[in-house]
């Protein structure tokens, strides 16, 4: 996933933390949030394990360092809720892909309308301009599968490595890439991925959106296939940035919301 974010789409500055305990993944999302400026897109991976109290409805992140089924050496949903909310405070687009049992009961169900078929550009600076706060969960209440097919991978996590890998697009937004995911996972297993929102964190229905960076052209030599983008200066530097706990990717695409790619000749 780090090696994709980097080479695929432009992230430029990627942290990943595997085998992660509790005080690392908060030490990591407390320095993301302090660090987060007023143009970043950040995206927060998480791929790990899950808890779900069926008496209290609470759910959990379960780090390495967990001990047995005691709940006070897990991560709770609320402590991840909160830094996601200083996150989205500072940021313009905020992700969280959570790849883990139970992951569904962070976020609060929304939808977002499918960009028009002819990829306009004006819906893309449109949603690229508003505030996003958006969740992309493995599963909803439920366990999921954490190998398929041998992969190493859990369904949702191979899925969504295929549609970053092999999507044409030039911007692939959010909603677009969770509709294939959910799609290609539902298909195959007997779990159903979900998408939503952070409630009460200012989403604005805006969008995440993906800027792949590795264009391509049949039959143009690679010399010269470039990259045409808008940038509209700031007066702060723009430094994007990503963090993922467990195994984490603390991330920021190279382009902020309103670079907006095509290629040329």
């Amino acid at each position: 996933m780090a090696d994709m974010l980097k080479n695929r789409y432009g992230f430029d500055d990627v942290q990943l933390l595997e085998n992660a305990t509790r005080r690392e993944m908060l030490i990591a999302l407390d320095e993301l949030g302090r660090d987060v400026l007023p143009n970043d897109n950040v995206l927060v991976y998480y791929a790990g394990h899950g808890f779900l109290d069926s008496e209290t409805g609470k759910g959990y992140w379960v780090p390495v360092d967990a001990v047995g089924t005691d709940q006070t050496t897990f991560l709770r949903n609320s402590s991840i809720r909160d830094e996601l909310n200083t996150i989205a405070a500072r940021g313009r687009h905020t992700l969280l892909i959570a790849d883990s049992c139970f992951s569904g009961s962070l976020l609060r169900s929304g939808t977002r309308s499918l960009p028009p078929q002819t990829n306009s550009e004006r819906y893309y600076q449109k949603v690229a301009q508003k505030k996003s706060v958006q969740i992309m969960a493995a599963g909803g209440v439920e366990y999921v599968d954490d190998n398929y097919r041998s992969t190493g991978h859990s369904p949702f996590t191979h899925f969504l490595l295929n549609e970053l890998k092999y999507s044409n697009q030039p911007l692939l937004t959010v909603s677009e890439l969770s509709q294939n995911v959910e799609k290609a996972v539902a298909n195959n297993v007997s779990q159903v991925p979900e998408t939503g929102v952070l409630q009460g964190a200012g989403d604005e229905l805006g969008e995440f959106i993906f800027i792949n960076v590795d264009v391509s052209v049949s039959g143009v030599p690679a010399e010269r296939v470039k990259v045409k983008v808008n940038v509209t200066p700031t007066e702060t530097p723009v430094t994007p940035y990503v963090s993922t706990p467990e195994v984490v990717i603390k991330t920021a695409p190279a382009a902020s919301p309103n670079l907006l790619p095509m290629p040329t000749l």
